[in-house]
C-alpha cells in the first residue's frame, strides 16, 4: 500500500525470500504457521476440530 498524495500503485509486487516470509509465519502465526487469529472462520474451524 502507498498513502502518499498521488503516488501510483504497484501493478505487481516483489515476492519476498522464503525464509523471511517462513520465519514471520513461525513467529507470529496463531495456530499451524496460519494467521487464524485474523480469519474467524479458520478461528471457528479450529474450535470445531477434535
Amino acid at each position: 500500500y502507498s498513502f502518499d498524495e498521488g503516488a501510483k500503485l504497484a501493478a505487481t509486487a516483489k515476492a519476498m525470500p522464503t525464509a523471511m516470509c517462513f520465519d514471520c509465519h513461525a513467529k507470529h502465526a496463531d495456530d499451524d504457521r496460519v494467521f487464524v487469529q485474523f480469519h474467524p472462520i479458520l478461528r471457528q474451524a479450529r474450535r470445531r476440530s477434535p
